[in-house]
């Protein structure tokens, strides 16, 4: 959950903050995005899609950015959030996936 900030008077030469939850999606993408690695971490990964697959993709980031004006989330967070929504929601249904084998080289 984030926090915002918000101004809530001032004493004498202080300003007072006022500290509350923001439960908004901007709230669940910041803890999505916030919650992984930073972008110099991040692996590439490329995968060919269906034209269909691309059409459901270009839907699911304009409803996120219309749901939430100013949040303007890039194509390339809305596939993170929903592979690790897939992942996490397939670990739900079959349990934690087993460790890669190493490779001998």
């Amino acid at each position: 959950m984030t926090i915002g900030l918000a101004t809530s008077g001032t004493v004498g030469a202080q300003t007072r903050i006022c500290r509350h939850p923001i439960l908004t999606i901007d709230a669940i993408v910041y803890d999505h995005v916030s919650s992984m690695v930073t972008s110099e971490e991040f692996a590439i990964v490329s995968a060919r899609i269906s034209p269909e697959t691309q059409d459901k993709l270009e839907r699911y980031l304009h409803y996120l950015n219309q749901r939430e004006p100013g949040l303007n989330v890039k194509m390339s967070t809305a596939v993170r959030m929903l592979i690790v929504r897939g992942l996490d929601q397939l670990e739900k249904e079959i349990g934690p996936l087993p460790p890669v084998p190493k490779v001998k080289r």
